[in-house]
């Protein structure tokens, strides 16, 4: 997904936190009851298994900046990697095959919900709900 910077958009940074705490309530609606968690800057977890992770990119092209999002989320399958932390899916998760078009009509309309209500946006908020949804309890360093 992208969209232009303008001036009346948050700061670029802050696009870290507000990506994940979007697209981790878009998870949590389908995983009643799982622990949803994040490892910042850019993982989503579900009961300590990694779910999701989100990407940033600011481009330019003709003077005009944009930011790029993209979004990887396992739905049904997940790789099998050598890692610290074990990667799970959707799938695993609810017992739901789910459809990947409603998931990203879902994100789609909560992108859209969010510029619909930047007049009331306030970083403060995105920061302390990321805070608390911290894999590990720690403050997050985010500027």
């Amino acid at each position: 997904m992208f969209f232009p910077i303008k001036k009346k958009l948050p700061p670029f940074n802050e696009f870290s936190t507000i990506n994940t705490v979007i697209i981790s309530d878009i998870i949590k609606k389908f995983c009643n009851k799982k622990k949803v968690r994040l490892k910042f800057p850019n993982d989503i977890f579900i009961n300590k298994k990694k779910v999701c992770g989100v990407l940033q990119e600011l481009i330019t092209l003709k003077n005009k900046k944009f930011l790029i999002i993209g979004i990887g989320i396992n739905i049904i399958s997940n790789p099998k990697i050598n890692n610290l932390y074990q990667s799970t899916n959707m799938y695993l998760e609810t017992n739901k095959k789910l459809s990947i078009i409603s998931i990203i009509n879902l994100i789609v309309t909560s992108y859209e919900n969010f510029f619909i209500e930047l007049s009331s946006y306030k970083y403060e908020n995105y920061k302390k709900k990321a805070e608390s949804l911290l894999l590990k309890k720690k403050k997050l360093c985010i500027y």
